[in-house]
């Protein structure tokens, strides 16, 4: 979740940069009234807050793993006895 997160952020503006080119007078002459995809930056308004949410949830996901394995009794072997060295 975590290596997700900047993608889902920042993909609006990612796709704008790759796509502008590709308008009518390129970077330099698109604007959201002749050009798609020099509007797409306007949803970072909704994605950056949802790639924050993701964040948040996955340091959640990672302290409940680590506070759960670490409650775990050690594991047994094939034999049933602990992990021990003799």
């Amino acid at each position: 979740m975590l290596l997700a997160s900047p993608f889902i952020a920042l993909s609006p503006a990612i796709m704008a940069l790759i796509l502008t080119p590709f308008c009518p007078g390129g970077i330099s002459g698109a604007n959201e009234g002749n050009c798609a995809a020099a509007a797409l930056p306007w949803f970072l308004f909704a994605t950056v807050p949802l790639g924050i949410l993701v964040a948040i949830a996955g340091f959640i996901a990672i302290i409940v793993r680590a506070a759960s394995n670490s409650r775990r009794p050690p594991t047994e072997n094939a034999d049933n006895t602990t992990n021990q060295t003799n």
